[in-house]
């Protein structure tokens, strides 16, 4: 590495102790976030509990500290290898490739992604993408820009005309295209899992980071195109916008502020990424429009069976079921109604109660059992002397004491969210493909 004096070689050097650099950097702010969440931990339990016991629990008895301690592990022996391999040997090249997608991954299980539910694990994934992605278009930007000064010192020509500086530009916006696509595919999707409406888009703290971090993606997109453009004259798209020079021209790419100028505005993204990740989702029962029909009826056997809650918010309700059966003559009249109740965000139990009996098919109950606003699974249960047990299940929303005034749209937009996400993974692939292809075929026509 050191006996090294080619311009590229110098220029790997350089990358090479700057991602080292990074990588003990990353293992800083580990510790540095531990102590943090120690402190916060020891303020909330008094000066009873000290410091070691508080980090041993954290460590050991929690999800966030067991995938803080893999993050740690990994970032040291990223670490390790990064500076025994100055040689750039490919075996350990390899290594490292997968200790930087494993820290991706263990990044993504201690964030926001981990508290999805359902389809935790694809979220993990996702963000994990995400986060690889931004790394391969902006982050090794940054580590083109202070590489370059070195790579044009030398200028030497390769096959098909261009320097060397060109030519590592070439290569470099090849994984830029790659990242832009994973980023926008990766990010509607998160997009779809943490930010459950439009109003909470606009109306929360991480909706409005989000926004900010769209608007940054966006510039960056349109500065990363001209930038292809300037790097690639001559092809497809730069023709259709007549934007290409002479043939075998290549503007000084290096000299242009627009690099410069994309990277600042990637660098906001990453600040409004760690807003992201320090406010709270923007998901909740606050956002969820109110169940169209507040008295739902379903058929389970024979049973036609209604149930409602009034005035269904937190606190004391009246939990009323009609039961009533469609066979003429009944089989048999209803003896007794079960309740069992359970919290689907919240690990609270399961409840169960008996109705009171009120006329011959509506059975009532009352309490503070839905104490909470949010999601909440009821096990409706008919039970008559010599037959099977009918059991009807109702997924039940508790919606806040305070009503959200409606801006633009309290719908959830999960659904439509995560199939355009699909389509532009599709599109953005058969896109990534024809340019592949468009490129090889120009590649075969250089002369030698």
């Amino acid at each position: 590495w050191l006996l090294n004096k080619t311009p590229v070689g110098r220029a790997r050097a350089r990358a090479w102790g700057i991602t080292t650099v990074c990588v003990a950097g990353l293992a800083v702010v580990g510790v540095i976030w531990l102590i943090w969440q120690v402190n916060l931990l020891v303020g909330s339990q008094g000066a009873v509990t000290s410091i070691s016991e508080v980090v041993t629990q954290l460590i050991g008895q929690t999800q966030w500290g067991a995938f803080w301690l893999v993050r740690e592990v990994l970032c040291i022996a990223l670490l390790i290898i990064l500076l025994v391999n100055r040689s750039l040997r490919t075996g350990l090249l390899y290594a490292a490739v997968m200790l930087v997608i494993g820290l991706c991954l263990a990044q993504s299980a201690i964030g926001h992604a981990a508290g999805i539910s359902p389809g935790a694990l694809i979220a993990i994934l996702s963000s994990s993408l995400h986060l690889l992605a931004a790394g391969l278009w902006v982050g090794a930007l940054a580590i083109m820009i202070m590489i370059t000064p070195l790579l044009k010192t030398g200028h030497q020509i390769q096959p098909d005309g261009h320097t060397t500086t060109s030519a590592e530009w070439s290569a470099y916006s090849n994984q830029a295209l790659i990242g832009a696509c994973m980023v926008g595919a990766t990010g509607l999707y998160n997009t779809a899992r943490q930010v459950q409406t439009a109003d909470a888009l606009i109306g929360t703290l991480y909706g409005q980071a989000l926004l900010i971090k769209l608007t940054c993606v966006g510039i960056v997109t349109g500065l990363g195109f001209l930038n292809s453009l300037r790097l690639h004259p001559n092809s497809a798209i730069a023709r259709l916008l007549r934007r290409h020079d002479n043939v075998g021209r290549r503007l000084p790419i290096q000299s242009s502020k627009t690099i410069l100028l994309e990277l600042l505005v990637g660098m906001l993204i990453f600040a409004a990424t760690s807003v992201l990740t320090s406010a709270a989702p923007a998901h909740g029962p606050e956002f969820t429009a109110p169940p169209a029909n507040t008295s739902p009826t379903q058929i389970a056997q024979d049973m036609l069976i209604g149930f409602s809650v009034k005035p269904n918010l937190p606190g004391q309700n009246l939990f009323v079921v009609d039961a009533t059966s469609t066979r003429r003559p009944e089989p048999a009249q209803v003896g007794r109604v079960i309740l069992r109740i359970q919290n689907k965000d919240s690990d609270l139990g399961t409840v169960t109660i008996d109705a009171a009996k009120i006329d011959k098919t509506r059975f009532q109950a009352g309490g503070t059992y839905m104490s909470l606003s949010g999601r909440w699974l009821v096990d409706v249960i008919i039970r008559r002397q010599g037959q099977e047990d009918v059991i009807s299940t109702f997924d039940w929303i508790m919606p806040t004491a305070t009503v959200r005034q409606v801006v633009i749209s309290n719908t959830a937009w999960e659904p439509d969210l995560t199939i355009l996400s699909m389509l532009f993974a599709l599109i953005a692939t058969a896109l990534l493909a024809v340019r592949f292809v468009w490129s090889w075929r120009n590649l075969r026509r250089i002369p030698g």
